[in-house]
């Protein structure tokens, strides 16, 4: 497993209070701050692994992570895979548009098998 430290990146409190409720998984029940652990959680494991390693490639170990730190919390994995994959994924769009804005491009670049960012050029469809 190939870590990498990337501290450009910053989870996004207000992007999340905006946009979580909004989400398939969202249990009104359990609220923002319950999940916003996951959430921290998901885009702190993004941030570890290399750019190129998939979430289904390690979500076992996140599994097991998640357990060893956050067993007493009152969720268990299956209740927060969803938001951690999901802040997963966010974060790889956050370094997408940095991407892109360095770049010169429109748009953020598109992902191609998740976690594999490849830049368009700024002929071509936002896919």
């Amino acid at each position: 497993m190939a870590i990498q430290s990337n501290n450009s990146a910053r989870f996004n409190d207000e992007y999340w209070r905006e946009n979580l409720a909004r989400r398939a998984y969202y249990n009104p029940d359990i609220g923002y701050d319950q999940y916003r652990k996951a959430l921290e959680f998901g885009h702190a494991a993004r941030q570890q692994y290399d750019p190129h390693i998939k979430f289904e490639n390690v979500v076992s170990d996140l599994a097991t992570s998640w357990a060893a730190k956050h067993a007493s919390d009152g969720m268990n994995w299956e209740d927060v895979k969803s938001a951690v994959e999901d802040a997963w994924q966010r974060s790889d769009e956050f370094v997408a548009d940095a991407i892109a804005n360095q770049g010169g491009f429109d748009s953020p670049p598109t992902f191609q098998d998740h976690g594999r960012l490849t830049p368009r050029s700024r002929d071509e469809p936002n896919c």
